[in-house]
């Protein structure tokens, strides 16, 4: 059941959203640069954002919200929206927090961030999934063409 794996997933995102926040807690003031303070900002706008997120499917497990309903809420544009918005946010926040650390490090892990999105292409299309087909389950959530491996 997609719906409770979205509870999860949200769910996670919400206790590491905690968790950097805990962290960030136990930072002497006179080390709480410029840097802190954005992944401070970013980490408490995505803990509430992702703890509504996985409060609402848990409601829509709760009182059993067709699977067909809670399919077409995830494909709204403003659901994509906020969903996209919060993930550049927890990955901007993550890297604040890397770069308060080193900068050397967090240039790492731009460049790995990179590589990982450039690999990730690589794979879905390897897959077949190729942004016409994401198109065209955007405007059929319910109809998806098949896959065609390349």
């Amino acid at each position: 059941m997609f719906i409770e794996k979205y509870q999860w997933f949200f769910a996670a995102l919400s206790g590491y959203s905690a968790t950097s926040l805990l962290v960030l807690t136990n930072v002497s003031p006179d080390n709480f640069g410029f840097w802190l303070v954005l992944a401070t900002i970013a980490f408490s706008i995505c803990l509430p954002v992702y703890a509504t997120f996985s409060m609402t499917y848990w409601i829509f497990l709760k009182y059993k919200v067709p699977q067909k309903n809670v399919a077409l809420l995830i494909n709204s544009p403003k659901s994509q929206q906020a969903t996209v918005y919060s993930m550049y946010l927890i990955v901007f926040g993550s890297l604040f927090l890397i770069i308060h650390l080193s900068y050397l490090a967090g240039v790492a892990a731009v460049i790995a961030l990179y590589f990982s999105k450039k690999f990730q292409s690589y794979c879905l299309h390897k897959v077949g999934i190729t942004n016409q087909w994401l198109d065209t389950v955007e405007r059929n959530p319910g109809n998806a063409p098949n896959l065609e491996p390349n």
